[in-house]
């Protein structure tokens, strides 16, 4: 439990420091929604390859997900907050559903791809992200956690709607994995960290760590449309050509 003294306000209301927090949080929906990489796959200049590239990171994403929560959770003693992120594991590792591995497995195998064995970086190159991010998670204070978390889960559903119409017209594909991170993510996840977010932030020393979480887990769910961009910009006109053979 908290210190007496933590429990110390830093004399402004929670209405005006969630609108901080929410402004900051906008900011960050705003670019995941208006990022460069939503023209060229509107205008199908995004090969099948590449998007397979996205499939495999969020297998990757989806195995390292509760072990990452497991680190954070034991590293919290805020109730509410270490609540939400033991709803959060119970949700994500299926304890009264199927699983979240299991539903991004059958994703990738309705693509054809087979889940990855052996070294993360075979299985793609860009895997050195969502472990690097494990890895950091066992530096991160509660209001860091907190932060990060709120801004993960209200980009998830944000990257899923700008990345899915890659695999709709694909034969077979099941899109269970994207649909159930929309609506769950959006509508339970987020509101959970919002309500932990609201309570640390009435602590001085908490406040600029939430909102430094929150540009730490920004950066992180940008980093795979960047990422699969800049992949699509140098095979732009490569792609192009093989289309118009």
């Amino acid at each position: 439990m908290y210190a007496v003294e933590e429990f110390k306000t830093i004399g402004v209301p929670a209405e005006v420091l969630m609108k901080e927090v929410e402004d900051l949080v906008d900011f960050y929906v705003s670019k995941i929604a208006n990022h460069p990489i939503k023209e060229l796959i509107q205008k199908k200049l995004i090969s099948n390859e590449l998007a397979d590239e996205f499939a495999k990171l969020q297998y990757i994403d989806s195995v390292l997900w509760v072990p990452m929560l497991s680190i954070m959770k034991d590293r919290v003693t805020n109730p509410k907050l270490l609540e939400s992120i033991k709803e959060n594991i119970l949700c994500e590792s299926g304890y009264n559903h199927t699983s979240h591995i299991t539903i991004c497995k059958n994703f990738l195998e309705s693509l054809g791809i087979a889940p990855f064995f052996g070294q993360y970086s075979h299985y793609s190159e860009l895997a050195t992200q969502p472990v690097e991010l494990m890895n950091s998670a066992t530096s991160l204070n509660q209001a860091n956690i907190a932060g990060w978390l709120l801004i993960a889960e209200t980009l998830v559903p944000e990257l899923f709607k700008l990345f899915r119409p890659l695999f709709v017209h694909r034969k077979n594909v099941d899109l269970e994995y994207f649909d159930e991170h929309i609506e769950v993510d959006a509508d339970e996840h987020a509101q959970w960290m919002y309500d932990s977010v609201k309570e640390l932030i009435q602590v001085k020393e908490n406040y600029r760590d939430v909102l430094d979480g929150i540009d730490l887990g920004a950066r992180v769910a940008l980093n795979v449309p960047d990422a699969i961009y800049s992949k699509a910009i140098r095979n732009r006109d490569l792609y192009l050509s093989r289309r118009m053979q």
